[in-house]
């Protein structure tokens, strides 16, 4: 599979270079028709059929989605109608997908391996936190932010758990139960913690943002 992963690659990449060349004429055909329910529908069904696609390959869903939306993006033309279609999609994702994603991550939790690995946990937890902080810290030189700016922005950086839940969950098939269930908790964990390690900072001095 390894050999054969420059052709999927090239395969991929020769469809995406094909779409981003004739799909915009497909879109602006769609545009003159007014509808605003076959626009969608069309868009739904592209970014579909590339993700599909792109695991067929072995590259991935959320690669094949990205690269769909990059082409949809650059195939509108107008950008109130861009908009409109990115709240509706915002909305389908919010009140349908999200809820069934976290399900599925609560599906796969193992409170019971917590308990059999406990180091592994606050390891997870210790690094994941430290590490973003931390880095945050070493770009003073290249910033003019001050210390507790930057320490600010590194809890900040620890509020984005939804990745780790993400790369988790496509992952989950092939790392033991054990670290997926650490990375949830983590996940969780440094979420609640930069919210109320932000509005402390924030308290002591409102403009510390500048």
């Amino acid at each position: 599979p390894l050999l054969l992963f420059p052709v999927e690659l090239f395969v991929f990449i020769l469809l995406a270079y094909c779409l981003l060349k004739f799909f915009p004429t497909v879109m602006r055909y769609i545009q003159r028709e007014k509808s605003e329910v076959s626009e969608f529908m069309i868009i739904i069904l592209v970014g579909l059929l590339i993700a599909t696609f792109s695991e067929f390959l072995g590259l991935g869903t959320i690669i094949g989605a990205l690269i769909a939306g990059i082409i949809l993006q650059v195939s509108i033309r107008d950008r109130g109608e861009e908009q409109i279609l990115v709240n509706d999609l915002r909305i389908i994702t919010l009140g349908l997908i999200v809820p069934f994603f976290f399900i599925s991550i609560g599906l796969n939790f193992s409170v019971a391996s917590l308990f059999t690995n406990p180091v592994l946990l606050l390891s997870i937890l210790v690094v994941a936190t430290a590490g973003k902080i931390i880095g945050a810290m070493l770009a003073k030189p290249f910033t003019d932010l001050s210390w507790r700016q930057l320490y600010v922005v590194g809890w900040g950086m620890n509020s984005r758990g939804a990745v780790e839940l993400v790369i988790a969950f496509v992952a989950r098939p092939f790392i033991p139960a054990d670290v997926f269930s650490s990375i949830v908790v983590m996940a969780v964990v440094t979420t609640i913690l930069s919210m109320l390690m932000i509005e402390r900072q924030t308290q002591k001095d409102r403009g510390i943002m500048g």
